[in-house]
């Protein structure tokens, strides 16, 4: 046989083309495969809601961050806990009412809207005692200042910037605690995550 006719006949051959596996038999009626849905996740239970609520309830409890400022030679601490995010909301609302001008006194709202209390005690190694106000709870800002002897005020703002008024730098002082501040409160979600997750 020639190889002209070797090539014809290799051309009237039949050849058979068969579909990838992953388009179905060829007796398949046509219909599109089924998609394995993932299962929808259980209605939490009162278990799982009392556990919402009790982590609710502990956001916060024996998270804070004390301050030492030196020129009180360590008699003296301001300690600050989480910002809430309601107070979070109002800064910047004050912010955006005001147009920018209110940024200046954003650092200082933050760190007054976390401010828990102030300590002090007799020797800078002494016992940390809460200072209380006249009626026995912890002071705020604007009655820490008057026990202090600092003055009386009728703005946190002014108090806190009472209580400055020792550092070299009032402002530079309130700032760096800011970044201070800033810092623990990032770091203190991160630990709060790996705690829950068990990774601490």
């Amino acid at each position: 046989m020639s190889s002209t006719d070797q090539r014809d006949a290799s051309l009237e051959e039949t050849v058979e083309l068969k579909a990838p596996a992953w388009l179905g038999d060829e007796d398949d009626d046509g219909d599109e495969p089924e998609l394995e849905l993932a299962p929808e996740p259980a209605v939490a239970g009162e278990s799982v809601l009392a556990a919402l609520k009790a982590q609710r309830e502990s956001m916060g409890d024996d998270r804070h961050f004390d301050y030492v400022p030196r020129w009180w030679r360590g008699l003296l601490v301001l300690r600050f806990g989480a910002v809430s995010p309601s107070a979070q909301t109002a800064i910047a609302n004050r912010i955006m009412a005001t147009k920018g001008k209110q940024v200046p006194n954003a650092n200082l709202d933050t760190l007054i809207a976390a401010f828990q209390c102030g300590l002090g005690r007799s020797t800078p190694t002494g016992e940390l005692e809460v200072i209380p106000a006249p009626d026995g709870e912890p002071a705020t800002l604007k009655e820490l200042v008057e026990v202090l002897g600092l003055g009386t005020v009728d703005r946190a703002r002014d108090a806190m910037r009472l209580i400055f008024a020792g550092a070299n730098s009032p402002e530079t002082a309130l700032t760096a605690l800011g970044s201070d501040w800033n810092e623990w409160a990032s770091n203190e979600n991160e630990e709060a995550d790996d705690a829950f997750m068990g990774e601490s």
